[in-house]
């Protein structure tokens, strides 16, 4: 397993990752509502989830992170269809991430909590799922920093085949 330094860096390093592409989002006057509305509820969602898991105790910690980012879609929605945006495919993307992250969330608690009582005879499925969970939210980085720079291409002409 992660130890708990590695994990609040990880945690850390996350949480910079968001606001760095919800300030590049929020910046570009010609981004699409669509990325600006997820992004800024999974910064919210992220710094909220610091938070409620050191509270949760063995039989809830993994089921809060699960309804942390099943929130972060469901208000995502209702914002989506309140302000009439449409969904872009980088938003559609981070859902389906965002999904099976809490999928993942959801069955390991079932393993863990109703099956087994202890994690001694399933450490090896809580690291696989710990290094699916991160794989998840780097994508949902990637999607997030890809969907912020799609529009910047046509600002700044050949410099933007670098990015």
């Amino acid at each position: 397993m992660i130890n708990l330094e590695l994990a609040h860096f990880i945690a850390k390093f996350y949480l910079l990752a968001y606001f760095i592409c919800f300030a590049v989002s929020f910046s570009n006057k010609y981004n699409n509502k669509s990325n600006l509305i997820i992004i800024t509820y999974a910064l919210v969602f992220s710094v909220l989830n610091q938070y409620i898991k050191s509270s949760l105790d063995f039989y809830t910690f993994y089921l809060g992170s699960a309804a942390s980012c099943l929130n972060c879609i469901f208000l995502s929605l209702i914002t989506h269809l309140s302000m009439k945006v449409k969904h872009s495919k980088t938003t559609i993307y981070i859902y389906i991430f965002y999904i099976l992250i809490a999928l993942s969330y959801m069955l390991i608690h079932r393993i863990r909590v109703v099956i087994f009582d202890s994690d001694e005879h399933i450490l090896w499925l809580i690291n696989t799922q710990s290094v699916f969970t991160l794989t998840l939210y780097f994508l949902s980085i990637c999607v997030f920093i890809y969907g912020s720079n799609i529009l910047w291409k046509s600002q700044f002409g050949r410099l933007s085949s670098l990015f």
